[in-house]
């Protein structure tokens, strides 16, 4: 686990959190009126990724430190 929360914090793992969010947006505009969700879904990789944060790295971080 620890291996997956290091790749997700490097610049690796930030770009892809960013490209991943463009992807379903892009779906999501592709799809039409229900591809909304999948947008605004999109919108949480892509945030976390812009400002550096790692959704699973805030998750799991608080149990890995006993």
């Amino acid at each position: 686990m620890t291996k997956v929360i290091e790749f997700m914090s490097s610049v690796a793992g930030r770009s892809a959190r960013v490209v991943l969010g463009l992807i379903l947006i892009g779906i999501g505009i592709y799809i039409g009126s229900w591809g909304l969700i999948l947008s605004l879904i999109g919108l949480i990789p892509l945030i976390l990724g812009a400002t550096n944060k790692c959704a699973l790295n805030l998750a799991v971080r608080p149990h890995l430190q006993h």
